[in-house]
């Protein structure tokens, strides 16, 4: 059983391992027709009944830039429905009704309609995930719905929506490249694929030169374009990493743009108050732990930026990198702007991901180890280095780890 399916509610967790099964690998995607959409038909389409909708898509940020709209619009006293993946602890956390997670109550009352409109049809884990909590929004009312893709765009089966109130492309970088190529202008033109007539574009810097499939496929489609420009000159922000200055650019923008109404002071109070674990999150202050849950190259960069940070503050600053990836990922990349910054390697298991892997493999795939060590286990890891002065451990590599983290730390 994969940790996801972990729940303390042991009959939504029988019903999540049916559902986790539902996953394969060599699925097609087509949103024109086939069993999802006949899904979404017997539900009454309910992808067509959502409030004013933001659709997000990207490689990295897409989560913190919902959280900071989410926290901005609550501030202003609006109702938000929320979809993001995956989870951190236990599903519930993916869908969440004007403001709260969906209850278990609420979960087994969607998997009954889910199966039963379904009828045994073959659908992916995403699909039948996505048409539920499409299902779940278009029966609670809310003021606004904050929808993010889970893979590329174009093809995701959350792009089924028609007309959103705006769309936002965060950081393009390589990720999933066994699903949307190697070729970064291609990734881009997938994610561009959420762009509608009629709604504008938001567009986060980008770190690779892919504004053009973005501006063309705006002219295409003949819709204004916003092309962010970071604000040095915000609030002091509740997520931490100078990057998060760019989420929260663009979530302003977009409420600016769309809510006129709301004022500065509760986009100050917005940004505030913004939650959202697991991205530079201190989960532990004796020893002092961090996490981040960064897994490709372009996260291991804001990563770095962090950790050069800490470095410059006390360059005699210890830092020890526990690190888990996935089997699809390159740990060479993902170290190469790291690996200056820190003073000992772990790497740890990753068994309950997409592509899992163990310790063992991602050691064996790694070429720069210059100044890093191994530690065989995190016994023997804190017992070396954990309760030293002024020593930083941070975990990251995956959001899968994070559930891990909190057990061990």
């Amino acid at each position: 059983m994969t940790l996801d399916c972990d729940h303390q509610n042991p009959i939504v967790e029988k019903r999540l391992e049916g559902i986790y099964n539902l996953h394969t690998e060599n699925s097609v995607f087509r949103l024109d027709k086939g069993p999802y959409i006949d899904l979404l038909e017997k539900l009454g389409n309910p992808h067509l009944n959502l409030p004013p909708t933001i659709h997000v898509a990207g490689t990295n940020g897409k989560g913190s830039t919902i959280a900071f709209l989410k926290s901005i619009y609550e501030a202003a006293g609006l109702s938000v429905h929320v979809y993001t993946s995956p989870h951190l602890i236990q599903f519930n956390e993916r869908i969440v009704l004007g403001g709260k997670q969906i209850t278990d109550d609420q979960l087994l009352h969607y998997f009954d309609l889910i199966d039963e409109a379904n009828e045994g049809a073959s659908i992916t884990f995403f699909e039948y995930t996505t048409a539920l909590a499409f299902k779940a929004f278009s029966d609670h009312p809310a003021d606004i719905c904050l929808l993010e893709t889970g893979l590329g765009g174009r093809l995701d089966c959350t792009n089924v929506i028609q007309h959103p109130m705006a769309t936002i492309i965060t950081p393009i970088g390589y990720d999933h490249t066994d699903w949307l190529g190697n070729d970064i202008k291609v990734i881009a033109g997938e994610k561009a694929g959420i762009m509608k007539a009629g709604a504008n574009c938001y567009i986060t810097p980008q770190s690779h030169d892919v504004m053009d499939v973005f501006i063309n496929k705006a002219n295409e489609l003949n819709i204004p374009i916003h092309l962010i420009k970071r604000n040095n000159d915000l609030p002091p922000l509740a997520l931490a990493g100078d990057h998060q200055k760019d989420n929260a650019s663009t979530a302003i923008e977009v409420v600016k743009n769309n809510h006129p109404d709301i004022n500065d002071d509760i986009i100050k109070k917005g940004l505030r108050n913004t939650k959202w674990p697991a991205r530079m999150e201190q989960i532990s202050y004796d020893p002092e732990v961090w996490f981040d849950c960064g897994h490709n190259a372009e996260g291991a960069k804001t990563i770095a930026q962090q950790l050069e940070q800490w470095k410059n503050d006390d360059p005699n600053t210890p830092i020890h990198l526990i690190l888990g990836l996935a089997a699809d990922k390159n740990p060479n990349e993902f170290l190469k702007p790291i690996i200056n910054y820190i003073d000992t390697l772990t790497c740890v298991d990753l068994l309950n991901a997409r592509n899992p892997q163990n310790s063992e493999e991602l050691k064996e795939k790694l070429d720069m180890l210059t100044n890093s060590y191994h530690y065989r286990d995190i016994n023997e890891l804190l017992a070396n280095i954990g309760k030293k002065n002024n020593n930083k451990i941070i975990i990251t590599g995956s959001l899968y780890l994070y559930g891990w983290a909190r057990r061990n730390f």
